[in-house]
């Protein structure tokens, strides 16, 4: 699985990171499932870490770039960090020994190849009554340049998030689109930009997205979240 790292550890986007607003949402929408002890997958540059510390869990982070766990390591050099693929038998080696009951998954499973696998994994390391809380892109539709910069193998429906997880070890008590004008401006960034080529390009609008719409998206992702939006956000509970 290293091409996953490869190719997820070289194609964030600094704009992304910076989305402070947007970022915050993620956290904040799945704030009532956040437990005691966190494992986040894909820590990228360990911003996430600081969102989380506001809910007053400990924290343990976990990714297969050894670049981006000495990053998010150096950022905040109170956390532990792992190195470990989740989509193999390594991953429950690495956190034997750790209890968690929150396993946080955001914008993570679509750069696997693998990712039944992985979602079987962090399930088994959860105790009964645990969470798994995935965030994944939304809409096959909408997969576009956009999409291959940021080294995703595929966008999601709410079927096919349901489909990866296994009824023996789980069941799905959230399952939502969120963030509907982000489908429209990733949409729109496909018709109108093809054959964009550097990801660099697009963190202005980033920038202007997180701080003006991300607001109004806001307001607009409940009444739309069984119909549409940029995003799924996925709650499984541990059977």
């Amino acid at each position: 699985m290293q091409t996953d790292a490869a190719r997820g550890g070289a194609t964030f986007s600094s704009g992304m990171e910076a989305a402070t607003n947007y970022n915050t949402w993620i956290v904040e929408g799945f704030a009532p499932f956040i437990g005691k002890a966190v494992l986040e997958v894909g820590v990228g540059h360990g911003n996430f870490a600081k969102l989380l510390e506001r809910y007053g869990a400990s924290y343990v982070g976990v990714d297969i770039d050894p670049a981006l766990v000495e990053n998010a390591r150096a950022a905040n050099p109170g956390n532990r960090y792992l190195t470990a693929d989740v989509t193999a038998p390594e991953i429950l080696e690495a956190t034997k020994g750790l209890h968690f009951d929150t396993v946080l998954a955001c914008n993570v499973l679509e750069h696997l190849s693998d990712d039944g696998a992985a979602v079987r994994n962090l399930l088994t390391l959860l105790p009964r009554g645990g969470h798994l809380l995935i965030y994944v892109p939304a809409f096959t539709g909408l997969y576009n340049a956009l999409d291959r910069l940021a080294g995703h193998h595929r966008r999601y429906s709410r079927e096919s998030v349901a489909a990866l997880v296994p009824p023996d070890l789980g069941g799905i008590v959230r399952l939502d689109y969120v963030n509907p004008i982000g489908g429209l401006g990733w949409w729109l960034t496909g018709v109108l930009r093809p054959g964009l080529s550097d990801l660099d390009q697009v963190n202005g609008q980033i920038a202007l997205f997180d701080r003006y719409i991300v607001p109004l998206s806001r307001l607009l992702s409940p009444p739309l979240a069984k119909i549409f939006g940029q995003s799924i956000a996925a709650v499984v509970r541990r059977r």
